[in-house]
């Protein structure tokens, strides 16, 4: 009885097995037989749709119109196969060898080199595609290959990227030829092989507005006819004002050139600067300089992905952290005194401060108040030369608290990004480290980020486009708010008092930017490890200054951000310092306000 069914179920797993390849047989059968020519028309119909060279693209300006990016036109020789053998093509390639400076290449049909590379060109990519030979050609070679009167054989007028300034020119990017390792992702969206696309940075970040619409051709009995006329990219507008981009760069050159022949400036090399809106995100400048053998490098991508340990700067959001979690009152009363934690040195502010609030803590920049923020968050018993053992999420809270600024996490620019260093300890020595800015670290664009944040209480979106030009239409790029901080606006508006103090007399930012201006802000000074002998460790400990700082302090339009790196060795004979993030800070901002006033 058993056997049965199981013969019976044999039988008709047989049938089902024989239904299905039944099905695809015939399949097989229908696509190859009846449907053979429909497809083999429709590929060869694909084929004759062909493109001209990529159009222009749309041109780049800054906020106010100022044309920074441009197209120039140049001659291209271009050739079409026209049903042509192989030997007869390559016959042209040798007589356009004679005329055309192009790279040898070897081959085995070819003995001639130039003419190997031009051969290659004419038949690479599709068979109906219109073939680039060779770019930018001179007139004495485009008057030659004139009097050749190939049919097929014809020069466009093609364009090339102009840059009309130096400064800001590594953030704009460079066009060229698709990247070998994206090729299939263009292809994919429409592309040519020998299209031009942008290939870094905001000719790379905007190249789905900039790129243009090629003319449409089809390719039918011998020749080309035009189906669609093709059209320029959409011009773009950035939020950077190029006339102060300029003006911040000459001053960054001017004052690292000055500040290298100090004393102690052995591992300094440079500064950045970044000037932005608060209220709408927007990013009127930003520079970087690197000054090496005498020579200066734009540094500016760096503002992007190089980290630093901020230093006292970030008090504002160690303050918040303390305020949101009950762990600091406002006006509460604290001793300055040093912190020493068994098995490690005292902890101590940069002088004796006697009895600070929290206005004074943030104004004279006192590390002891902050070290007991800390210890109270994390439900700790200081005892001097004691063990101290915190709550083991001090550390993520504190974390979480600086994410709602911008520290710790992408800032959401359109660039690419690093996210800072973040350490993977939290032994309670270097909780205390991380309030007062010693412990992880942070870009500049973060900074800059942090800082607009604490003007606003809202996180907002770093924006480099400020609109385009679409359908003769303008579309403004409106604030992206990314986030709102948790905290009632009475402890933003302590931590924004705290900053004015620290801008007047006594304070640690007096003179950084012209009282005239109601300046507010921060200071910063880390202890950085650099690499002094390329061989990827940490050797040498050194000093970097930050600054963070808006105006004016009633009504904000600008902030700043400026930082000088290693700008002494941090344990030397000398204890001179060159006062560079200073002279940087103050000019800056006097020649923003010159031009906005």
């Amino acid at each position: 009885m058993l056997n049965e069914k199981i013969n019976k179920k044999i039988v008709l797993i047989k049938y089902f097995i024989f239904i299905v390849f039944a099905l695809i047989s015939f399949k097989l059968i229908y696509l190859q037989g009846f449907k053979h020519n429909y497809y083999v028309n429709e590929v060869k119909e694909s084929q004759k749709i062909v493109y001209s060279l990529t159009a222009p693209r749309g041109k780049i300006y800054d906020r106010n119109g100022v044309l920074l990016v441009d197209n120039e036109p140049i001659k291209i020789i271009r050739y079409s196969k026209l049903d042509r053998d192989s030997k007869e093509e390559i016959e042209i390639a040798n007589k356009l060898a004679e005329i055309l400076d192009v790279p040898d290449t070897e081959s085995s049909e070819i003995t001639n080199k130039k003419a190997a590379t031009i051969y290659e060109r004419m038949n690479n990519g599709y068979y109906y595609d219109i073939k680039t030979i060779k770019e930018n050609v001179t007139e004495e070679e485009y008057a030659l290959i004139a009097e050749l009167n190939i049919d097929g054989l014809f020069a466009e007028i093609g364009w090339k990227r102009i840059y009309k300034y130096d400064a800001f020119k590594t953030l704009l990017g460079n066009v060229g030829n698709i990247p070998a390792e994206k090729l299939e992702y263009y292809l994919d969206k429409g592309y040519s092989i020998n299209d031009k696309v942008g290939i870094s940075y905001i000719e790379e970040i905007y190249d789905d507005i900039l790129k243009g619409e090629k003319s449409k051709y089809i390719f039918e009995n011998n020749e080309y006819k035009l189906l669609s006329e093709g059209k320029k990219g959409n011009d773009i507008y950035l939020t950077i004002d190029i006339n102060l981009q300029m003006k911040i760069e000459e001053i960054l050159e001017n004052e690292i050139k000055k500040a290298k022949k100090e004393a102690n400036t052995k591992y300094y090399d440079g500064s950045y600067v970044i000037i932005s809106n608060p209220t709408s995100g927007e990013i009127l400048a930003m520079a970087g300089k690197k000054y090496e053998n005498g020579h200066f490098s734009d540094s500016t991508s760096n503002l992007l992905t190089t980290t630093v340990t901020a230093g006292s700067s970030i008090k504002g959001a160690s303050h918040i952290v303390g305020y949101k979690t009950g762990a600091l009152e406002i006006g509460e009363l604290r001793k300055d005194y040093c912190i020493k934690i068994k098995g490690t040195e005292a902890k101590c502010s940069w002088k004796k401060m006697g009895v600070l609030d929290d206005l004074t803590a943030l104004k004279y920049s006192s590390n002891s108040y902050q070290f007991q923020t800390a210890i109270k968050l994390g439900s700790g018993t200081y005892e001097y030369n004691k063990a101290l053992t915190l709550k083991d999420n001090t550390l993520t809270r504190y974390r979480e608290i600086f994410a709602e600024f911008g520290l710790g996490v992408k800032t959401g620019i359109d660039f690419f990004e690093s996210t800072g260093y973040k350490g993977t300890k939290d032994d309670s020595g270097l909780i205390l480290d991380f309030a007062i800015g010693q412990y992880d670290t942070y870009t500049p664009i973060q900074l800059s980020q942090y800082i607009n944040t604490i003007v606003t209480g809202k996180r907002l979106k770093p924006l480099i486009l400020k609109g385009y030009n679409q359908n003769e239409k303008y579309i403004e790029i409106n604030p992206v708010v990314l986030n709102k901080v948790n905290i009632e606006n009475t402890y933003l508006e302590r931590v924004q008092e705290g900053f004015r103090l620290v801008m007047l007399g006594g304070g640690t930012g007096y003179n950084y930017i012209a009282s005239k201006y109601k300046p507010a802000g921060k200071t910063g000074t880390s202890t950085s490890y650099i690499d002094t002998n390329n061989d990827n460790i940490v050797d040498t400990a050194t000093t970097t200054n930050t600054f963070v700082a808006y105006a004016p302090y009633d009504n904000p339009t600008v902030t700043f951000t400026v930082i000088s790196p290693n700008v002494k060795p941090a344990y030397s004979s000398s204890n001179y310092k060159t006062s560079v993030n200073q002279k940087i800070s103050y000019q800056v901002s006097q020649k923003f306000f010159e031009i906005y006033k």
